[in-house]
């Protein structure tokens, strides 16, 4: 009986479809859980990044990055005591966009980190992409066939299928 179960499983996993081949109005794509989609579309689900270098990350508002340049100077402290003044422990929230982070809270941590050279706390990465859609471009961009009923959810993007 176990044979046979492992073997279940084992076929089961064969069968196993990329994202591009479901269909987002499909009902395997529905049952699919959201760190499941996320995984297979971006690589990473949002559990999955609790801290995360400076040099990969983007700024989005510029004004509250400048803010935080601009304390640090007004400071009177080098950037290496400022930077010691602020907690990094706590969290920053990123988004992520077009293969990019972007931070949307946490400028002053970002900078304090950047010039200590550690690592950020993340709590939150809120996925701006379309999973399905990005999984879809993905296939496409990479020469994959991607089937006729997963592009009527996209028939803009029918011209790119082989």
């Amino acid at each position: 009986m176990k044979k046979i179960l492992e073997i279940k499983s084992i076929l089961y996993k064969l069968e196993e479809k990329e994202l591009y081949e479901l269909s987002a109005t499909g009902r395997e794509y529905a049952e699919m859980s959201i760190e499941e989609i996320e995984r297979k579309a971006f690589g990473f689900a949002e559990e999955d990044i609790k801290t995360i270098s400076p040099s990969k990350l983007n700024i989005r508002w510029k004004d509250d990055y400048e803010n935080a340049i601009y304390k640090q100077e007004k400071s009177g402290l080098s950037k290496i005591d400022w930077a010691k003044t602020v907690d990094l422990s706590e969290p920053i929230q990123l988004s992520y966009k077009n293969g990019k982070f972007y931070i949307e809270d946490g400028h002053h941590r970002y900078y304090a980190a950047k010039i200590l050279n550690k690592d950020l706390n993340v709590n939150e990465v809120d996925f701006k992409d379309n999973p399905h859609l990005t999984a879809v471009k993905n296939a496409l961009r990479e020469g994959k066939e991607v089937p006729e009923e997963v592009l009527k959810d996209y028939p803009e993007l029918k011209k790119y299928n082989k």
